[in-house]
């Protein structure tokens, strides 16, 4: 995360999550060790992803209780309090 620093970006700024588009991969020790620290939430492979795609309907309709869907839910929500009280300007 040293780039983020060189831009002048501070840490509490930053949701790292970590998304696993395959079963197989880096584990997440090896991430961690990559990029400096743990990542705030990881969002892990579903099969189910690409039939909610293929059906053109969001997983979380008829999954909603799918590892994915939870952790994509919890980084919505992680994103929404760190920005808690911050005013955001709309691009335009």
């Amino acid at each position: 995360m040293s780039v983020t620093r060189l831009i002048g970006i501070e840490g509490e700024k930053v949701v790292l999550a970590f998304n696993r588009p395959t079963p197989r991969g880096l584990s997440n020790d090896d991430l961690k060790r990559f990029v400096g620290r743990a990542a705030d939430v990881v969002v892990p492979y579903s099969e189910l992803f690409g039939d909610a795609a293929d059906r053109g309907k969001p997983l979380f309709t008829d999954h909603p209780n799918n590892a994915a869907v939870v952790a994509i839910l919890n980084l919505a929500q992680l994103c929404v309090q760190r920005l808690a009280g911050r005013t955001l300007v709309a691009a335009g």
